[in-house]
């Protein structure tokens, strides 16, 4: 299983953007989180670190490991809070209080843009030592924050990790096709039970009004509203873009009588509430609805659009480079069968060496898994988005071995290539390179290998220039290394560089538990191959 940091200033925030991450991805994914006014160590490593500001990445920078991908969070506010706002009379002057003066600021621009303006802010935080003395404070959750002087507190609650920055670590693990329909609904969801909300309240206001059309217009999704006659109420900006159509021409028209864009029809011809896929104009979109009502009476109708043409082109995209390159793990833990504990407990230990940059020795029989471990272990380990380049030792010529490790330049030898090639040392720089056989490396070859670990350079064949590499070594045998050494047919001192973190894979005798899930796993992708 995956697992993700979270980075925040104070435990309040904390606490609240961990829960909004733990009912996202707490079925899927381990995480855990450290606040900097209190509870924060060294060297935070992990799959993944979400950071609750840019400030705060700034100040926490110092915690956590380099090689670690960091997100820096855009933060939103919390929809469902906002309507407490609109009963502070108009110029009414509010202080507003947050845990560092940036995010008060930042927190005063969201609501503006919200049309949330008719009230004069004054940004607070406990930094500040001069503030006007108010009454009245309003808060994204932060109430211990409040000063004495004010008597009647607002909290519109925690300003949540913006649904922008949760796709971004969706993607960033591998969970964006599983969860999209739930981010997607629980952020439609907070939009429509907003905009319910403010509808009710909206008797005749303009300002209210005026606020609630900015909400739609902002938002980046298609919002159409039908009234309880089918009259076309609302049609926001992206909706326009969606159709080819303006409101002025859609405003105003019943889906009953003589609509000028047929076409639009196909949203209302299903049921309320059933999530529907259409396609206009060379776009696919997804189509969700719900009934407005208003004491418990059906006022009308909402429907949401969201074009998934541009993220299905990329996804695709992005399939179909991952298909082409050859330096690519597929395999992940998940892709490990067994439940027996010798394959769980190697499984265990694999993951915690996975975190670290030292060379791993992986050793077993054949036919025991261990390239699939070792493609696990890459997908797992800070160097996931670098390549995975694999060796086999025993596939290779002793005359290849070094022009593919090391590469050449042009004409360093008969044959070589035009403009030379860069081994495969080169090729995994950035990323972990998988010496497979490594017990049936010549000695000759020994010794250059256990340079290149020693100096993390290399030098082409005819070539006197030295090239840096950053790599990560895993290697792995089904041979005694120990008796190689004891007959001179292994170095030792390059045993003892490889096998900083050893990992042995039990054979399947073994663990006869495991017999069915694999049998199981290999009929199923026998199956689907043939498909």
């Amino acid at each position: 299983m995956k697992s993700i940091t979270l980075v925040t200033k104070g435990r309040n925030t904390c606490e609240a953007l961990e829960n909004q991450l733990i009912e996202l991805i707490g079925d899927r994914v381990n995480i855990k989180s450290y606040y900097i006014d209190g509870r924060i160590r060294n060297n935070i490593a992990d799959d993944l670190i979400v950071v609750s500001s840019q400030i705060i990445y700034h100040e926490a920078k110092k915690y956590m490991n380099p090689a670690s991908p960091v997100i820096i969070a855009r933060r939103s506010l919390n929809y469902n809070e906002i309507d407490k706002l609109l009963d502070i009379p108009s110029g009414a002057d509010v202080l507003l209080v947050n845990d560092l003066i940036s995010t008060s600021e930042e927190t005063v621009s969201l609501l503006k843009a919200m049309g949330i303006d008719h009230i004069n802010y004054h940004p607070y935080s406990p930094e500040i030592k001069e503030y006007p003395k108010l009454e009245l404070a309003v808060t994204p959750g932060e109430l211990e924050l409040v000063p004495d002087c004010v008597k009647r507190v607002i909290d519109i609650k925690t300003r949540n990790i913006d649904v922008t920055t949760l796709v971004e670590i969706l993607k960033a693990l591998d969970l964006l096709d599983e969860k999209a329909n739930l981010l997607s609904a629980k952020y439609i969801k907070d939009i429509i039970n907003m905009i319910k909300k403010i509808k009710r309240m909206a008797d005749a206001n303009k300002r209210i009004s005026n606020q609630l059309q900015t909400i739609i217009n902002t938002v980046h999704d298609g919002i159409i509203a039908l009234d309880e006659k089918g009259n076309l109420s609302v049609f926001n900006p992206v909706a326009e873009e969606i159709f080819g159509a303006t409101g002025s021409e859609i405003l105003g028209k019943n889906i009953r009588d003589d609509f000028p864009k047929k076409y639009m029809l196909l949203i209302f011809n299903k049921q309320i509430g059933e999530e529907q896929f259409i396609k206009i104009r060379d776009k696919h979109i997804v189509v969700n609805s719900s009934l407005i009502k208003e004491d418990d009476k059906v006022i009308g109708a909402l429907y949401t659009l969201k074009d998934v043409t541009e993220i299905q082109r990329l996804e695709e995209e992005l399939r179909r480079k991952l298909r082409s390159q050859e330096n690519y793990a597929r395999y992940t833990f998940d892709d490990i069968a067994g439940t027996s504990e010798a394959i769980k407990s190697t499984i265990g230990l694999a993951k915690k060496i996975a975190v670290s940059h030292s060379p791993i020795l992986i050793q077993g029989e054949s036919g025991t898994g261990k390239e699939l471990f070792a493609q696990a272990i890459h997908n797992a380990s800070p160097r996931k988005r670098g390549p995975f380049v694999p060796v086999n030792f025993a596939a290779l010529p002793e005359s290849l071995l070094e022009s593919e490790l090391f590469g050449y330049e042009e004409g360093a030898f008969t044959g070589a290539r035009k403009g030379g090639m860069p081994g495969l040392f080169e090729q995994a720089h950035g990323g972990t390179i998988f010496l497979d056989e490594i017990g049936d490396a010549p000695l000759s070859f020994q010794v250059r290998l256990l340079r290149v670990l020693q100096e993390k350079q290399v030098r082409r064949i005819g070539s006197s220039r030295m090239i840096p590499i950053d790599i990560r070594v895993i290697a792995a045998t089904n041979k005694d290394i120990k008796q190689l050494i004891e007959k001179g047919d292994f170095r030792q001192d390059l045993y003892y560089r490889l096998n900083v973190l050893p990992l042995h894979i039990p054979p399947l005798r073994e663990r006869k538990q495991d017999i069915f899930p694999l049998a199981k796993t290999f009929i199923l992708n026998f199956l689907i191959g043939n498909l």
